[in-house]
């Protein structure tokens, strides 16, 4: 499947190969329902993105 990825969107990386990432999109960020409203994959999809066009964040709970 081909989808474009929205700049609210997370993803986590679970293999690289070359200048890719392999990705699962966790949820749509942008919607409090976690339903897309807009064109792109649903949440839990699986597929290859450029390392150049993917900023890390690190993420840690607080309790």
């Amino acid at each position: 499947m081909l989808g474009l990825l929205h700049r609210e969107d997370t993803v986590y990386a679970d293999k690289a190969c070359g200048s890719w990432w392999r990705v699962r999109l966790a949820y749509d960020s942008g919607s409090d329902s976690g339903t897309r409203e807009t064109s792109g994959p649903p949440a839990g999809s699986v597929g290859w993105r450029a390392k150049r066009h993917t900023r890390a964040h690190t993420c840690m709970q607080i309790d």
